[in-house]
């Protein structure tokens, strides 16, 4: 780390050489205290310019108004330093509550305000509706934006990816422990991506020893879970946390920072709102915020107004604009060393100037994936193990490259073909390609290997193999099917009864739904195949004709016909492997999806990701690797078309066993039949 930083900062020296005069201009147009140089802008305002004498700009605050200092006060600043630089006239319009934004930006309109400025997205309908209706005046939302605007309105938006970046940056090289947490918002949100991403890809190029642990919290609003993931990550030895997701991250920073870790913080200078000043305890851990800049993003559009170059559309305002940045280090200034402020300077010019890409991960492990025959098309094990390279390649940065083979004869061909082409690691999807997994990897000690679903009492030291807690996902199962039958008999089909993954599926299966329904009757047969569906379905008809209303099958294609031929004679089926409503049931298409109940999956996307993520972060180790309920390693698939059926109390009661056994309470391997050896007569 020290010599990168030594780097950066003689190419930090070299530019300010090169770039003296000009950078140091722009670097005085905003300050990070939203103080302006007043005699530029004054200098463009003639004396014979009365026009702004009674020019009048509007700004819209959201519900709270200016008191919090949060999005509204900063905007606010901009207003405040247009007034002194442009001689405007201000008004501040602020809604008690949502429902008077159409309100109040009518009002804004209605009062001859030539500019009227909205504060945030939550006032993204009221602003399109009032801008519509009134094509004689200008609006502005800021952090907000559409595909197509009328020709009076603009949608101020930031670069959230460069400021994350930055953020990144500086907990890349204030770390200690070379962990840090990075936490977002709800992933479908482009801003919190941008966010998050840009914070992990600034922190691993500035220290690439950094470990980055990124979750999405899929909420805003949700303070305790923020904290709780904050908590999850220090555990982990994170020692700096970032967080772009609203007020959740809130309670993101302030766990970190009262846990004594650095924080920081976004959207504005949470030392000011969060921190309260200094008078919230953990004020003194805050190192900084990513902030987007309202304050000077609201002057810039102003200004705009002001010299007539106002336009419609979107607007995007970056580093180079100062309409990004990182907030004053307040109380942990004395903590930031010269090198560490200097790497920062270099790092924002260096994207000013479109030398340093801020989507570039700087880790560039490449990542082979071998199918199985069949490719994606099935939606079977290839797309389910394909999944979790897509979500790889988004959150490590990692480049995946899928290989194909036409027959089994090929499995071999491609995976050296996959070593070949330089791929870090090859990923065998399923147990048909054991030998071939075995030849390559022994052949190629310098590759890292792991195969789905299979293993071996011993490996080379480069080759992992992945298994999956089979019985845990069975008990789940059979925990759904003993609460759900209503005959009190359910059906429990294996394939082969020599292979140890179905026996496991077969018997968790059998001792969930006794444990849950002390009554249950399971009839539990092997058919010692994997390939043969009419068989499958035989033995379900078998199992329906003595009242079984529930079936599950672990035994391949075999399984499809029995699962198959017990939805569509109108009793309730259990999948394996897959989601099967997706593969066998054709998402719907196939008759009897309406009573397919789940499916007791085996989560090769989860197990994919995982094994990369060892492989980004060295943490890959050979040998076998079991992933459980515990890791999301195996569960329970979506229930789709029969949710509605599936009751509250079924709900919570798998909830608990699915704790239970994370917890160990409950041993899965426990049939719940205590008085099996008694007389027929104590049984009854």
């Amino acid at each position: 780390m020290k010599t990168r930083l030594f780097l950066i900062c003689v190419i930090s020296s070299v530019l300010a050489l090169i770039m003296v005069f000009g950078v140091v201009a722009a670097g005085q147009k905003y300050s990070q205290e939203a103080r302006f140089d007043q005699t530029f802008h004054l200098s463009r305002i003639t004396e014979d310019d009365n026009r702004l004498d009674s020019l009048a700009i509007g700004l819209v605050t959201e519900v709270g108004g200016l008191a919090d200092k949060g999005w509204s006060w900063l905007s606010y600043q901009g207003l405040l330093q247009a007034e002194i630089d442009f001689g405007v006239v201000g008004t501040v319009y602020t809604p008690t509550n949502p429902a008077g934004y159409e309100y109040k930006l009518q009002q804004c309109v209605n009062e001859g305000n030539e500019l009227c400025i909205s504060v945030g997205f939550t006032m993204a309908d009221a602003t399109m509706n009032v801008a519509t209706n009134n094509p004689g005046t200008k609006f502005a939302i800021l952090d907000y934006g559409w595909e197509s605007y009328p020709g009076n309105l603009r949608g101020v938006h930031f670069a959230e990816d460069e400021v994350g970046y930055m953020a990144g940056t500086l907990a890349g090289l204030m770390t200690e422990s070379d962990v840090v947490g990075d936490i977002g918002g709800p992933s479908y949100v482009s801003a919190v991506v941008s966010l998050v991403e840009g914070y992990r890809n600034g922190a691993q190029c500035a220290n690439p020893a950094v470990n980055v642990f990124l979750k999405y919290t899929d909420a805003f609003d949700d303070p305790s879970l923020g904290a709780a993931v904050a908590q999850e990550m220090i555990a982990q030895d994170a020692d700096v946390i970032f967080a772009a997701a609203g007020q959740t991250g809130w309670g993101s920073v302030i766990t970190a920072t009262q846990s004594g870790v650095w924080g920081i913080g976004v959207d504005m200078d949470m030392y000011l709102n969060v921190f309260e000043e200094g008078g919230l305890e953990g004020s003194d851990k805050l190192l900084s915020s990513a902030m987007k800049r309202l304050d000077n993003a609201v002057y810039a559009t102003i200004s705009d107004v002001v010299y007539q170059t106002f336009t419609p559309g979107p607007a995007l305002y970056d580093l180079g604009d100062d309409g990004v940045g990182l907030a004053p280090y307040h109380e942990t200034d004395s903590f930031v060393s010269q090198d560490v402020r200097d790497a920062l300077e270099s790092v924002r010019l260096g994207i000013i100037n479109q030398t340093i890409d801020v989507s570039d991960p700087c880790r560039e492990s490449d990542i082979g994936l071998v199918f199985e025959e069949g490719g994606l098309a099935d939606k079977g094990w290839n797309w389910l193990g394909y999944q979790g390279l897509l979500r790889a390649e988004i959150d490590f940065g990692v480049v995946g490259t899928v290989y194909t083979p036409t027959n089994p004869a090929g499995y071999e061909y491609k995976l050296q073909q996959c070593v070949n082409e330089g791929n870090e690691l090859c990923i065998s999807v399923g147990f048909t390609m054991a030998d071939a997994t075995m030849n390559v990897a022994t052949n190629n000690p310098g590759t890292k290997f792991a195969i789905l679903d299979y293993g071996w009492e011993s490996y080379p030291g480069n080759l992992r193999g992945v298994h999956f807690a089979e019985d845990e996902v069975g008990y789940m199962a059979g925990t759904l099917a003993g609460l759900m039958t209503e005959s009190d008999v359910v059906g429990d089909i294996g394939g082969p009864s020599y292979v140890s993954a179905v026996v496991s599926l077969v018997e968790g299966y059998r001792n969930g739904a006794q444990c849950a329904n002390p009554a249950v009757n399971v009839f539990l047969k092997y058919t010692d195949a994997f390939d043969d569906p009419s068989l499958g379905a035989a033995v379900a008809q078998e199992m329906i004709a003595q009242d079984a209303d529930v079936i599950f099958a672990a035994a391949g294609q075999t399984g499809w016909g029995s699962v198959i031929t017990a939805t569509q004679s109108g009793v309730w089926g259990i999948g394996v492997d897959m989601d099967m409503y997706l593969n066998v049931f054709e998402e719907g298409g196939l008759e009897g999806s309406d009573k397919l109940l789940s499916s007791a999956m085996k989560r090769l996307d989860n197990a994919v990701y995982a094994t990369i993520s060892d492989v980004v972060y060295q943490t890959f180790t050979p040998g076998p690797a079991l992933y459980d309920l515990g890791d999301d390693g195996v569960g329970l698939a979506p229930y789709h078309e029969t949710d509605s059926f599936v009751s509250q109390d079924v709900r919570d009661a798998l909830e608990s066993v699915r704790l239970g056994i994370i917890n160990q309470t409950i041993d899965v391997s426990d049939p719940c039949r205590k008085y099996i050896y008694l007389p027929l007569i104590f049984k009854q």
